[in-house]
């Protein structure tokens, strides 16, 4: 939804662009109102008008959606479980089990993060072996999601809990 909304404010953005009209970035409901004063031509306005209608439509949708993931997360004991964890925010929680879907498929948890493609590619053949990048095999939301967690949680956390960077300092 929001790749969608990001599309449609560069489709109007350069299809003014071809008519000298310029905008300004567009990051949120003033945009289609600055759209609008901008263009004085009433074709190019009819032209844009249900794509910033459909704009507008979508923040609204992405509005509720932001008022109903954290309702759902709280009903649903994995997802809050999952926040338990710092910088694992409602959208991230909801993404995950849904991503693995049925548990029981996975004969060990290692396993889950090779589905995500969160694991290094490895080619081994007798006494070479070879370290690849990431497998990125499928889910790549949730892929992107617990990356940016795990970074966050790494970088900007400043909380009591025990991040990899200080039991990393604890064991040297």
């Amino acid at each position: 939804m929001v790749r969608r909304n990001k599309d449609l404010i560069n489709t109007v953005r350069g299809t003014l662009k071809a008519f000298g009209i310029r905008t300004g970035v567009g990051k949120n409901t003033l945009f289609a109102r600055r759209v609008r004063e901008a263009i004085d031509d009433k074709k190019i306005l009819a032209m844009t008008e249900s794509l910033l209608a459909a704009y507008e439509d979508g923040l609204r949708t992405l509005a509720k959606l932001g008022e109903r993931v954290p309702a759902i997360v709280k009903k649903n004991i994995i997802c809050r479980r999952l926040m338990t964890v710092t910088a694992v925010r409602p959208v991230v929680a909801l993404t995950f089990p849904t991503g693995v879907d049925v548990a029981h498929r996975f004969d060990k948890s290692r396993l889950v993060a090779a589905v995500f493609g969160l694991t290094a590619r490895a080619h081994a053949s007798g006494e070479v072996e070879q370290v690849g990048r990431t497998t990125k095999c499928d889910y790549a939301m949730v892929r992107a999601l617990l990356y940016e967690a795990a970074h966050v949680m790494m970088t900007r956390c400043r909380t009591a809990t025990l991040t990899p960077r200080r039991l990393a300092a604890r064991t040297v």
